[in-house]
């Protein structure tokens, strides 16, 4: 769930069994309009929502535009591991961070060669 790197981008997946669109709009501004090119793909079965970031590294900024019966609007990452501060309206961006466990590297999770 979240964001993950992995080799040559990040890798997305929320869940949201109720909603009808999820798209993952990078560096969030406050006037983003539906952009076909942005929509995650839906796992009827599971609820969950996927799809990759080719590029998209540490540090990147996103949130989901979540479109659903009557409502549509940003909604921040549950799982994010970093949150920032946007604009005056204190809106918040997830960031795409890695996860690091002693004696692996950050994107492959392989042991670090000893030197």
């Amino acid at each position: 769930m979240g964001a993950n790197l992995t080799t040559g981008g990040t890798t997305f997946r929320l869940w949201a069994p109720n909603a009808d669109h999820v798209y993952l709009v990078l560096n969030p501004g406050d006037n983003y309009v539906a952009n076909p090119d942005d929509e995650l793909l839906k796992d009827g079965a599971s609820g969950h929502w996927t799809g990759f970031g080719p590029g998209v590294g540490e540090g990147a900024q996103y949130k989901f535009w979540v479109v659903g019966k009557g409502s549509a609007g940003f909604k921040r990452n549950p799982y994010a591991r970093e949150l920032t501060r946007g604009d005056l309206m204190g809106a918040i961006a997830s960031c795409v961070i890695p996860i690091v466990f002693p004696g692996t590297t950050p994107v492959s999770g392989r042991p670090r060669s000893a030197t």
